[in-house]
């Protein structure tokens, strides 16, 4: 016999899906930023709310990561409250009356990895967005008709997000598209890499020579270095890239750093949207930070 204790979690993704199935009549209104009252139903909202957790999810967010909001109450804003916390992350909203310098620490500590913003919100966000170190991307809540011009870095368009304008189709082509042109290296090339670094040991027993010179990682001391593996890499062995830095003995630590990618396969490490939202940003910080002009 079946008792009365609950026979699933209390989770927030339930809120709004028992909505759907059991009051799927009822209306959600909203005055809409743009103008004009906005009306939709619970299974409207759970439809929604399930794409933009879908979306996130493409562009990197992962259990545990905090999301910013600075919004008014609008059916955007409640979509992002469930799709956010449904999908395991954190929906951290911000107060936009704050001043600046609050804004600024609540946003750097809270390392949040992206800031959903209402077209109100653009300007003082682009006076903050330079001193949001963690934020890969800002997303304004709006349509594309509606999209406003703004010096925002890595800006992306709300409803262009959750209609998928970066779907599967378009993100394969693109992917290949990328990977393809390097494919007009001679074979020669490949093969004599994998005998004389995989095969022969030649870099690590300083036998590689390069335009009649030898190759000593070893003495290498001005040169910071930074090794990218993919999590899921079936092709080379977690630990052959970041082999690297052992190597290069004579770096200092301060010269170093190693990044293994959660989620990435081989080929993803270095194209794709993984590469060019999650990786590339990485390295390109690395970069900048120890560039050298002497």
């Amino acid at each position: 016999m079946r008792g009365m204790m609950m026979d699933r979690p209390l989770l927030i993704s339930q809120l709004v899906a028992y909505s759907a199935a059991y009051h799927r009549d009822a209306e959600i209104v909203s005055r809409a930023v743009e103008g004009g009252i906005h009306r939709y139903r619970y299974p409207d909202l759970e439809a929604r709310a399930k794409c933009l957790a879908k979306a996130l999810q493409r562009h990197g967010v992962r259990l545990g990561d905090r999301v910013a909001t600075l919004a008014w109450n609008s059916y955007r804003h409640l979509e992002l409250y469930f799709g956010i916390s449904g999908m395991g992350a954190i929906c951290h909203t911000i107060n936009p009356r704050l001043f600046h310098d609050q804004l600024r620490y609540i946003v750097n500590h809270a390392e949040d990895k992206l800031v959903f913003l209402d077209l109100t919100f653009v300007p003082l966000v682009e006076k903050l967005a330079a001193e949001f170190k963690p934020v890969r991307h800002y997303v304004v809540m709006t349509d594309r008709a509606h999209m406003p011009q703004t010096s925002l870095p890595n800006l992306l368009c709300y409803e262009d997000l959750l209609a998928g304008a970066d779907s599967a189709a378009e993100a394969h082509q693109l992917f290949y598209d990328e990977y393809l042109s390097v494919m007009d290296m001679p074979a020669e090339f490949y093969l004599q890499t994998v005998q004389s670094v995989f095969q022969d040991f030649d870099l690590a027993q300083d036998r590689m020579v390069s335009r009649e010179r030898p190759v000593v990682p070893s003495l290498i001391t001005r040169t910071a270095l930074m090794a990218v593996e993919g999590e899921r890499d079936d092709i080379i062995g977690i630990g052959q890239t970041e082999a690297a830095q052992t190597l290069c003995s004579s770096l200092p630590d301060s010269m170093r750093r190693h990044l293994l990618q959660p989620g990435v396969g081989h080929y993803g490490v270095f194209s794709g949207r993984r590469w060019r939202n999650e990786i590339m940003p990485e390295v390109r910080d690395f970069i900048r930070a120890h560039d050298r002009r002497d």
